[in-house]
């Protein structure tokens, strides 16, 4: 827990960024898992008796899964920010059409993930992951 790639400060809404701005700048399968996690961390962390370590070891995992990329370039993400309602609604539709017509297990969990997380965090970027 003590190494250079441990922040002082670790909160999961940070790391959550990290992950997607990660994932829609590199595209990478690896990564998506990252988006995914976060989501599934969120949701057991309140059962966690030590919420603090269990954060700084998935932190520690996601660093580890981004380096074996190669590390990939992460190119900027364009925020979209000022979408429509209409519009907002029409991109979580997509989702989970994608989701419906898949029976890829990546493809439905990454759909899932990206639509709870939009809806708690209320980030935009969780629109785009089949952008």
């Amino acid at each position: 827990m003590e190494t250079t790639i441990q922040p002082q400060q670790l909160a999961l809404q940070d790391i959550a960024q990290v992950a997607i701005r990660t994932y829609l700048g590199t595209r990478d399968f690896t990564l998506l898992h990252g988006v995914t996690g976060c989501h599934a961390l969120r949701v057991i962390l309140p059962y966690c008796t030590d919420r603090a370590t269990a954060l700084r070891y998935f932190w520690q995992g996601f660093i580890i899964a981004y380096l074996s990329t190669g590390p990939k370039t992460i190119r900027p993400v364009a925020t979209e920010e000022t979408e429509s309602i209409k519009d907002i609604s029409k991109r979580q539709a997509a989702i989970r059409e994608s989701a419906l017509n898949s029976d890829d297990d990546h493809v439905i969990k990454l759909s899932y993930s990206a639509l709870e997380e939009f809806h708690y965090y209320g980030d935009n970027k969780y629109l785009q992951v089949f952008s």
